[in-house]
């Protein structure tokens, strides 16, 4: 039966089929005392040490470990992922508990245990670092001038507004010890080697868990202020540190850096396509990432490609991929409830205009929409007639920012653990176009 809930069947499946343990061990190997990965070959001389952070850090941590076998030297995990069983862990192995989406003082905690982590490395100690989306805040370690409380009130209001996340990431660089190819040049390391499940829009390494370990080619604070005109809502101590770092170029680049992305969005799509096929769907589409997007503009250019795919579409079971996070401002909003996917879910119930009944699922890769245990929401268009009935209900909680409630009210909420993974959001439609009757 063609609905949202037989499309997230699909998609959890498609997921599982492409976890970040699974891409890591497909693209990095060991053989004869050497690092294989991305075509390269690195001769391991001692021992390698792994730092793991991210939203993916635990399955990527006991992958890699797994594969390196005798070659293994010491280890950090940083997660924030709770009731996680590491009984079996050795003293050479640090398991660090984290934040996520804020910055917190656990943040800070384990942006220290990271420094230490990778200063006491010897040189010829090969530095395995597995990056995933989400570092960023969970790996913190402000500049000497600002304290962690004035950083993470700054981080969280420009988040709240809106801006992009590779753009919060740029200012976050400008704020840390760590950020931007800082780890990296505090490491006594010769050689690191960055295994990086991307989220992020273009694969802009430098941007995802903003770069802490690779080469940072520029870091522009003062253009991302200007961009979003930031500065009025800046307190005098934090304009201060932006502009005294100023513009900065080939941040931790003196390192031998081998970075090799082990899977991203793009693995999904693919697995979600041939789930898709296997499961009697007929016709796969894959429009334009829309991240950054505002919710309206988002929805319209979903409503575009999709009605353009229907037009041209032949006879049969379609399914429309889309990815990317769009941006949602609730600086102006209090006591806010939901989330990005959420929200558009909300806005496809009361503005989508489709020929035919479809479904809508809006889901988070990383298994939270801003709220721990929950993914996103869905919408069925067969249930079109209840919608109406609330409409003033359900426009009202996207203009106050409290689609939660909403989705609660109607049993559409996409519900589940955090998955240990993240790929960037995932927006799937669809329908099913029949032969027309006299």
């Amino acid at each position: 039966m063609l609905n949202s809930k037989f499309v997230i069947k699909i998609f959890r499946i498609a997921m599982d089929a492409v976890s970040p343990d699974k891409l890591l061990q497909e693209s990095f190997k060991v053989d004869s005392n050497k690092i294989l990965v991305n075509r390269s070959s690195i001769q391991i001389h001692s021992k390698v040490n792994i730092l793991a952070f991210g939203k993916a850090s635990v399955k990527m941590y006991l992958a890699a470990k797994k594969v390196l076998g005798p070659f293994f030297g010491r280890g950090i995990l940083i997660t924030h992922q709770s009731n996680i069983d590491f009984s079996n862990f050795d003293d050479n192995e640090e398991l660090v508990y984290s934040s996520h989406p804020f910055i917190t003082e656990k943040s800070y905690e384990a942006g220290k245990k990271a420094l230490t982590f990778v200063k006491k490395s010897s040189r010829e100690d090969i530095l395995l670092t597995l990056v995933s989306g989400g570092g960023s805040a969970m790996l913190v370690l402000p500049l000497k001038s600002i304290t962690l409380d004035e950083k993470i009130k700054f981080i969280s209001k420009v988040m709240l507004m809106g801006v992009p996340e590779r753009e919060v990431n740029v200012l976050k660089k400008s704020l840390s010890e760590l950020k931007g190819g800082k780890l990296a040049e505090s490491s006594n390391n010769k050689t690191i080697v960055n295994l990086i499940l991307s989220d992020e829009r273009n694969h802009d390494l430098s941007a995802i868990s903003s770069g802490p370990t690779v080469c940072n080619k520029e870091v522009d604070p003062i253009k991302i202020m200007d961009q979003y005109d930031l500065w009025k809502i800046t307190p005098s101590n934090i304009k201060k540190a932006i502009n005294r770092h100023g513009v900065k170029k080939r941040i931790g680049c003196s390192k031998e850096i081998v970075n090799s992305l082990i899977g991203s969005r793009e693995n999904l799509v693919n697995s979600i396509s041939k789930t898709a096929l296997e499961h009697n769907f007929d016709f796969i589409f894959c429009i334009e990432n829309i991240a950054s997007l505002s919710p309206n503009k988002a929805l319209e250019k979903l409503q575009e490609e999709y009605l353009k795919i229907y037009n041209s579409s032949r006879v049969g079971k379609t399914l429309v991929i889309c990815t990317g996070e769009i941006q949602v401002d609730v600086s102006q909003k209090k006591d806010t409830k939901g989330g990005r996917n959420q929200h558009i879910t909300a806005l496809v119930m009361t503005k989508m205009i489709f020929p035919v009944e479809f479904s809508f699922v809006a889901i988070a890769t990383d298994g939270m929409d801003f709220m721990e245990g929950v993914h996103g929401a869905f919408f069925d268009s067969s249930r079109s007639d209840e919608i109406k009935n609330n409409y003033d209900l359900i426009n009202q909680s996207i203009l106050d920012c409290t689609t939660y409630n909403i989705h609660r009210k109607f049993n559409t909420l996409i519900e589940g653990k955090i998955t240990g993974t993240n790929m960037a959001d995932f927006y799937l439609f669809a329908f099913e176009k029949q032969e027309l009757r006299e």
